[in-house]
């Protein structure tokens, strides 16, 4: 069950490529940088592909690239809203 067979055309090809895999996303939000880690284990081991630190974290910046650091083959990680 995959909704992204119709990207727009203006979205980029390296994009497409990352995300095109991904089935389960998961927003972190208003944790600690220690728990955001342990639950990113946790999703990445449940399935979750896909990991969005929401803007409203104190660690925002920091922490996106501790967990790119420790994570980066098993999920694709970054900012939202």
């Amino acid at each position: 069950m995959s909704h992204r067979a119709n990207w727009p055309s203006s979205a980029p090809a390296s994009l497409k490529a990352a995300l095109s895999p991904c089935s389960l996303a998961a927003a972190l939000r208003w944790i600690s940088p220690h728990k955001a880690e342990e639950a990113t284990g946790i999703l990445i081991a449940a399935g979750f592909d896909l990991l969005e630190v929401r803007l409203n974290s104190s660690y925002l910046l920091n922490g996106i690239e501790q967990l790119v650091r420790r994570f980066h083959a098993g999920a694709l990680i970054g900012a939202g809203v």
